[in-house]
């Protein structure tokens, strides 16, 4: 991953989060506006008790120390975006001033990462859980170490845990590596890519992303079938594959994949 980022490193309408204070296994989520300014949806301040779960909130506009309540500050990637970053910027500040951003905060339902997802038009898309547990700090670069992710896409749900995560750009191009993960979830429907139907159990020693291109070790029990937009592809106990714009094959605890889409552009 990323390491920690400062106002002069963002763009404006990136998304951003730090760790929440006083619950530090969830994080606080923001929109940076520019000029050292971040738009967050937020209970209101001096808030105790059981209104921390469920209170009145609205979307604030505060400057980026405040937000950042002197923790590390991290940007958050969308991947493909479905509307320009200003465009992400302009509704957070509606939002914010003309106070229609006002309504019930809930910790878990209505937060602050449902306000940034929201604004990105992803709000369909906001994960349960996704956190990094434990950083390590070398030079200005972040390496995490324990990671747990709960996420719903379309119908389903799947949990997903790491020993160690790590993102790096290598000639431009875009690089992920991870030790020790596990997944475990159960799905019918994906929203993105259509029928999904099966289980995903795995435990992976190792994997890594390379541009298009990925690898996971270790052994796998996937099964199921998937029919759209991905491709068409078919699984038992590990033993499968799928051919399409994302093409895999595993075997013997070996997955082997290309995202073609992504090669197209």
């Amino acid at each position: 991953m990323d390491g920690p980022v400062s106002p002069h490193s963002l763009q404006r309408g990136d998304h951003i989060k730090r760790c929440l204070s006083g619950f530090r296994i969830a994080d606080h989520h923001g929109i940076y506006l520019g000029e050292n300014k971040v738009a967050h949806f937020n209970s209101p301040p001096g808030v105790t008790g059981k209104k921390i779960i469920k209170s009145e909130g609205s979307v604030r506009i505060d400057f980026y120390r405040v937000f950042a309540e002197k923790q590390p500050v991290f940007r958050v990637e969308h991947g493909k975006l479905k509307k320009s970053k200003n465009e992400v910027a302009e509704l957070a500040e509606k939002l914010a001033e003309e106070e229609t951003g006002k309504g019930k905060y809930h910790l878990f339902f209505n937060n602050c990462a449902h306000f940034v997802y929201y604004c990105y038009g992803e709000e369909d898309e906001v994960p349960i859980l996704n956190k990094h547990l434990f950083y390590f700090y070398n030079s200005g670069d972040a390496f995490a170490f324990g990671g747990i992710g709960v996420e719903t896409t379309g119908v389903g749900i799947k949990g997903k845990a790491a020993a160690f995560v790590e993102e790096v750009a290598i000639g431009g191009v875009p690089c992920k590596g991870a030790v020790g993960t596990a997944e475990l979830g159960a799905k019918l429907w994906d929203k993105n890519s259509g029928l999904d139907l099966g289980f995903k159990t795995n435990m992976r020693v190792a994997s890594a992303v390379v541009g298009p291109v990925s690898l996971e070790l270790g052994p796998s029990f996937d099964t199921g079938i998937q029919v759209g937009s991905d491709g068409i592809g078919a699984a038992y106990f590990g033993i499968g594959g799928q051919i399409g714009p994302k093409t895999n094959i595993q075997l013997f605890g070996i997955k082997i994949g290309i995202d073609f889409g992504s090669l197209l552009g």
